[in-house]
């Protein structure tokens, strides 16, 4: 679109009457084709679709996950001059946070190489990232570096529009048909968010799944464990048998001893686990500690069945030939 929805000649261009805008907010967007850089996409993207943005339209929006929140206007960092890189531009941008973790496989200061509209290289350098955003799968440079490394895309093909909630269905159709011509197409923001989150969600839930198989096996697992072990020390068992112990007490001396290692076990597991994820929990996520730690407990008292049963079972029988091995 080469005319901008901000000035009133652009909506009178597109018919558009400055009442139906009232209380609108439009934030024109550039853009450079490219790989989507979302969930969405299970390659690696080499060349991440790029947008341009005017730095100001969007100062106070967003939220950001990292180091700029604590800046006043975060979303200046993409007006701020770089020194180059063995004579290659390097140009501030932001992304969104997963997509900067688990697509690009890139952390802030990081940088990526990319060709400008004239083939020559330039790179961009990650100075932000947000959270949990629309914009996620896209690089956000400033739209004055935009226009200076792709001179040739003209127009505006993406737009972020602020409006309204009771105003947004009626405002969405008469968009569509004044901007028919232009291929305009609009998706909700909880839409978009829901998409994402739905493709992460299936992730995790694969996981999820495949976790709980680890913890049915590892539970078999460690029921032969303790059957194993209460087969070697079957000797031990019926001398302390024959010296009076009662089968209760017995099964209540290996639960004791054999269950102890286990929540040990996992306590340490766990300190470990959470050693190594710490610092992905900068990326400001919503993380689920009460369900973590009720599948932690349930995990524990799981394998605590497994030991009983097992020492039940080691404990049935005669015990006399073992005694006499003994």
């Amino acid at each position: 679109m080469l005319h901008d929805l901000e000035t009133a000649a652009g909506r009178e261009f597109y018919g558009l009457a400055e009442e139906e805008l009232a209380g609108v907010e439009v934030v024109p967007l550039r853009v450079r084709a490219g790989d989507e850089a979302s969930c969405l996409n299970l390659d690696l993207p080499r060349s991440p679709r790029l947008l341009g943005v005017r730095p100001a339209r969007l100062a106070g929006r967003f939220r950001f996950s990292q180091g700029p929140d604590a800046l006043e206007q975060p979303w200046a960092l993409l007006d701020t001059r770089l020194d180059p890189y063995l004579g290659v531009e390097v140009v501030p941008a932001i992304v969104d946070a997963t997509s900067l973790q688990w697509t690009l496989h890139k952390r802030l200061g990081d940088e990526l190489e990319l060709v400008d509209g004239r083939g020559r290289p330039f790179r961009v350098r990650f100075v932000a990232a947000l959270a949990d955003s629309v914009l996620q799968g896209d690089v956000l440079i400033a739209e004055a570096r935009f226009e200076a490394l792709f001179p040739d895309e003209a127009g505006q093909r993406a737009f972020l529009l602020d409006a309204p909630p009771e105003r947004a269905a009626v405002l969405a159709e008469r968009l569509a048909r004044a901007l028919a011509d232009e291929g305009l197409t609009l998706v909700p923001t909880h839409e978009r968010l829901d998409l994402l989150h739905g493709v992460q969600n299936t992730y995790l839930t694969i996981f999820q799944a495949l976790g709980g198989l680890g913890l049915v096996l590892g539970s078999a697992g460690l029921l032969a464990l303790v059957l194993r072990s209460a087969v070697e020390r079957r000797g031990e068992l019926a001398l302390m048998r024959a010296l009076g112990f009662s089968k209760a007490e017995l099964r209540w001396l290996f639960l004791g001893e054999q269950a102890g290692l286990v929540w040990i076990g996992l306590v340490v597991g766990a300190l470990a686990g959470l050693c190594v994820v710490l610092p992905s929990l900068d990326f400001g996520a919503l993380h689920p500690l009460r369900t973590l730690a009720l599948l932690l407990v349930a995990v524990g008292l799981s394998g605590t069945g497994w030991v009983w049963l097992g020492a039940t079972a080691a404990l049935r029988g005669p015990m006399l030939a073992a005694l006499n091995r003994e």
